[in-house]
């Protein structure tokens, strides 16, 4: 690769508003590497109807066949020094080895908690894995080696995740969980509203609606999952945002710490009260820039707490954000991610 050119580069991933790979790609390009997109959705049926959904399963194989096939068209090119993507789902490993063997430096940003979609070994073809989860670091140098693996933080999307305008900042929900619906999250969140008789939840996702059914969540508020600038308005509305996870993933036990929740409820100007542990503390200052819990009758304490002191509430949402942003934003994960990508294609 000549020093006097851009690095050229494939991308390959979903680029829906608020994605991952939509939020990592401006800077990349600000940096000045020249990026072809290869959009998921160009090959997969979105389809939620059930024959929608049938006729997506019996063509995924056709599907999938033309995905790799269009990687392979678009990254074994002249000039090309990197593919990258976000997690891989649906790309065979004998592509990413096929490209390796052709000089294009492969890597793989991966965001997720588990490997349920694509497999570790898969992963750990790449020249390259950045995941966002601390507790992957060892399990993934064991299976690719320490000088393919590095970790990064999630982020908040710079192009949506921001704190909207006074004007819609009302503040008139109570508490706010935003994500979908899984069975440790339910069960988490009709324990909560068993402890907090009038006051309102609101819970935004999928499931919810479904989930709260003959539970005390069904005298609460449920829409479904928000994206974008309707995702932060969200945030905005609330005056105390939840952040948990899905619990320990069955196979591997793998948990999450921390997840994009994490830095878009701050980017987005909202309250955070966040499930406790060591790493949220070294990313916040815990209770000047956030707040924390443990159990589910700590949690109900600290909403009672929060609701009864909105001066200072609003205090702590304020330095909460201006810890988060601009640090904490995709830009800042993308230069970090090119740099390492860089360092590496230099001491070729």
């Amino acid at each position: 690769m000549s020093d006097h050119r851009p690095i050229r580069a494939v991308f390959a991933s979903e680029f829906w508003t608020g994605a991952t790979a939509r939020s990592l790609l401006p800077a990349l390009r600000a940096r000045g590497w020249q990026v072809e997109l290869l959009d998921t959705r160009d090959f997969f049926s979105g389809s939620s109807s059930l024959v929608g959904r049938i006729a997506a399963r019996l063509g995924r194989g056709r599907s999938s066949k033309a995905f790799n096939q269009a990687i392979l068209d678009a990254a074994n090119q002249p000039e090309v020094d990197v593919f990258l993507t976000v997690k891989g789902t649906d790309i065979d490993t004998g592509t990413i080895r096929t490209l390796r063997a052709a000089g294009v430096f492969c890597a793989n940003f991966y965001p997720d908690y588990h490997f349920n979609d694509t497999g570790i070994e898969a992963v750990a073809a790449y020249d390259l894995i950045c995941t966002t989860k601390s507790f992957h670091v060892d399990p993934l140098r064991k299976q690719a080696g320490s000088g393919h693996v590095a970790f990064i933080h999630h982020g908040y999307s710079d192009e949506f995740h921001r704190a909207p305008s006074a004007l819609k900042r009302r503040r008139d929900v109570d508490v706010l969980y935003i994500g979908n619906a899984g069975p440790a999250k339910i069960a988490w969140m009709i324990a909560l509203a068993n402890e907090l008789p009038g006051i309102g939840i609101r819970l935004v996702g999928a499931g919810w609606s479904k989930a709260a059914k003959g539970t005390a969540l069904e005298l609460h508020e449920t829409l479904p999952a928000q994206r974008g600038e309707a995702y932060a308005n969200e945030i905005a509305r609330a005056r105390i945002v939840l952040a948990f996870h899905n619990g320990a993933d069955p196979a591997t036990g793998f948990a999450d710490l921390v997840s994009t929740r994490t830095f878009e409820i701050p980017a987005c100007g909202g309250f955070m009260l966040h499930v406790d542990n060591d790493e949220v503390r070294s990313l916040y200052d815990v209770p000047r820039e956030i707040e924390t819990f443990t159990t589910v009758d700590n949690c109900a304490a600290k909403i009672r707490y929060w609701l009864a002191h909105p001066e200072e509430r609003e205090a702590v949402a304020a330095r909460g954000h201006a810890r988060a942003v601009p640090a904490y934003g995709y830009a800042t994960r993308a230069r970090e991610l090119a740099e390492l990508i860089e360092e590496r294609l230099a001491n070729r």
